[in-house]
């Protein structure tokens, strides 16, 4: 799961649909193991949608409220792989080294990586990491 789906779980009007199979699989239990980066990109993203106006101040706190009830784990133990396996992953496949991040995390853990961001999925898919679809 990267950033986009955590917002979109969070922000109960998003734009953004969530595929089903991302919540069956956090109803049955998953656990989701995300990068350290990714709670900036959810704060960010509150922080950008506070300034536009589609957020209130109460909003984004409900939201970060939620957002400690989701089964999240955070790979602390990425930092030693940074400056390579993530920078490898971003170069061959032309993304940010910040959705690298995401497919090396699913890819050392076994796990499946969701994604509202089709070249993310698309990345991911290349490295090998299967993907969750709705």
């Amino acid at each position: 799961m990267d950033a986009s789906v955590v917002v979109a779980l969070l922000v109960q009007d998003s734009p953004m649909a969530i595929p089903n199979a991302v919540l069956d699989a956090i109803d049955d239990g998953a656990i989701v193991t995300l990068p350290p980066h990714f709670q900036l990109e959810v704060a960010n993203f509150l922080v950008q949608a506070q300034r536009r106006g589609t957020l209130s101040a109460s909003g984004a706190q409900q939201a970060l409220r939620y957002l400690q009830h989701l089964p999240i784990t955070v790979d602390t133990s990425m930092h030693t792989q940074i400056f390579t396996d993530v920078i490898a992953i971003a170069q061959r496949n032309g993304i940010t080294s910040y959705d690298a991040a995401y497919i090396h995390c699913a890819r050392t853990r076994g796990a499946r990586l969701a994604s509202l961001d089709k070249q993310l999925l698309a990345a991911a898919e290349a490295e090998g990491v299967e993907v969750l679809l709705g």
